[in-house]
């Protein structure tokens, strides 16, 4: 499962991977923490596991959820929440709609994965349309 599996979201596109990248406000060099999901006109977005969710500012409107195991995923640039958090989270259940809030050139998903305190790849543990 993925963050963009809601129906909602068919036809999304990567629009920044992983890794190194030129900033798109200073055009600099910059490791990009997390993987970039976009669709026009936004879409649901859903855990992908269960945990303990909090929401708050990240580069703009964040939801947080804290896994079993030392891991959280960052679902950032909300346009707005669903629900009331801190909540309980199931696995699939809406936390938020994609939006263009904080620092972001367009509507987007911003997704980070944490393991053990650091960012990992998210394509390392979800299979994203290339």
């Amino acid at each position: 499962m993925s963050p963009v599996s809601d129906p909602s979201c068919e036809g999304y596109y990567i629009s920044s991977n992983y890794g190194e990248r030129h900033d798109p406000f200073t055009g600099e060099i910059k490791f990009h923490t997390g993987i970039d999901l976009a669709k026009w006109g936004g879409c649901k977005i859903v855990g992908v596991y269960k945990g303990d969710a909090s929401s708050g500012w990240y580069a703009g409107n964040t939801v947080f959820i804290k896994h079993e195991g030392n891991y959280e995923t960052r679902y950032g640039h909300a346009k707005y929440y669903t629900g009331i958090y801190p909540r309980k989270t199931r696995k699939g259940e809406e936390i938020m709609y994609m939006g263009q809030s904080g620092k972001a050139t367009g509507v987007h998903l911003h997704f980070e994965v944490w393991e053990n305190g650091h960012h990992v790849d998210p394509s390392k543990y979800f299979n994203f349309k290339k």
